[in-house]
């Protein structure tokens, strides 16, 4: 992992009432959001997380390439222009259910349409190949939601378990309603 430091983005004393006062996201590692997708048997999974580039092979055909995509520190806008960059293709050309956290790690399906170079290396961005060929793109709001693992600093002592059965729902830019979203909150 890198060693960025990050300023923490959100306090969460203002929304405590009885409960303990808390930091989170001090680090794209403490703030964890996985894509939540079904495979073809109807079986919900996570998008697994990796910090290894695997890429079979180049695609000969013009159909769709399914890859496993982690980020760190990076918007999901950005994390894909440098795929399609590296990849060698148009950004049109690759297709995701949703935007992610910038100040996450982060994993999530993309898709790939066409031709492209096969190499990637970025110590950031992680591609994983899954499939050499699928039958279409990657629709905005296609995945079945998020699993979040979040880490809060507190110097508190003892926390009842009642104290951490509710965060309060923070809003980004990709849920309140700018251009590039696709659904509100999922």
């Amino acid at each position: 992992m890198d060693s960025f430091q990050y300023k923490p983005l959100l306090q969460l004393k203002e929304f405590s009432v009885n409960k303990p006062v808390g930091t989170i996201k001090t680090t794209p590692n403490t703030f964890i959001v996985q894509e939540l997708v079904y495979n073809g048997n109807e079986v919900l999974r996570a998008v697994p997380l990796s910090e290894r580039t695997e890429i079979h092979g180049g695609s000969h055909n013009e159909g769709f390439t399914l890859f496993n995509l982690t980020k760190r520190g990076f918007n999901t806008e950005k994390a894909l222009r440098e795929v399609a960059r590296q990849l060698r293709t148009d950004f049109d050309s690759v297709s995701y259910h949703g935007l992610k956290d910038r100040n996450a790690l982060t994993s999530q399906e993309i898709a790939v349409r066409g031709r492209y170079f096969p190499r990637f290396s970025h110590r950031s961005i992680f591609l994983t190949q899954v499939t050499e060929e699928m039958p279409s793109e990657l629709l905005c709001g296609g995945n079945a939601g998020n699993r979040f693992a979040i880490e809060v600093k507190t110097d508190a002592k003892n926390i009842p378990y009642s104290a951490l059965e509710r965060v309060p729902n923070f809003f980004g830019k990709q849920r309140i309603g700018s251009n590039e979203s696709c659904e509100v909150g999922r």
